[in-house]
């Protein structure tokens, strides 16, 4: 997210928007950030310990429509992306 951006020199800090200080990673965004917390726990009941594995959320074809679920439901990349849709997975 924004510390990838930052690399690129697309953005002017890697920080997250949330957590000052707080580079905003792939893995912080999906599975450390307590500004999205809710969301957290709602992936963990779904995909247990598992969701704390970036190549599991983002590899296992059974984790990719919670994953999207996720990010719909933290509405941090809607601005870039808008909804994203992928069928068959609700997280409630």
């Amino acid at each position: 997210l924004k510390q990838h951006l930052f690399c690129l020199t697309k953005v002017t800090s890697p920080d997250c928007p949330h957590y000052l200080q707080t580079e905003e990673t792939i893995h912080h965004y999906l599975v450390v950030c307590p500004q999205f917390q809710l969301e957290h726990h709602m992936l963990a009941q779904v995909l247990g310990q598992k969701c704390t594995s970036l190549l599991y959320l983002l590899a296992a074809p059974e984790a990719i429509p919670y994953l999207v679920c996720y990010i719909n439901k933290t509405c941090r990349l809607r601005p870039m992306l808008g909804e994203i849709s992928m069928p068959s997975a609700q997280m409630t």
